[in-house]
């Protein structure tokens, strides 16, 4: 099995465990309130997001009178628990 359907496969696998162990219902909603700071921590994924702009856009149309910063602190390399850089 190559590397990229080993990590598909255990995000899938960790999103069924989490679907599983709440029964199947939504957790908590995301309350955001007006000037609110959002920062997108991870690895690659996070730093693609910062060349899109889907998000913020989607989040800026979502709750346009909040005001909302928005970080994207992703870079490709970044582990849980290390941070290469």
């Amino acid at each position: 099995m190559t590397r990229t359907r080993w990590g598909l496969g255990l995000v899938l696998g960790l999103i069924l465990a989490s679907i599983a162990r709440t029964g199947g219902q939504a957790g908590a909603k995301l309350e955001l309130r007006p000037q609110d700071h959002i920062c997108i921590i991870g690895n690659q994924l996070a730093e693609r997001l910062q060349y899109e702009g889907w998000l913020d856009t989607l989040l800026h149309a979502r709750f346009p009178r909040h005001d909302l910063v928005i970080r994207n602190l992703g870079f490709s390399g970044d582990e849980v628990a290390t941070r290469v850089r």
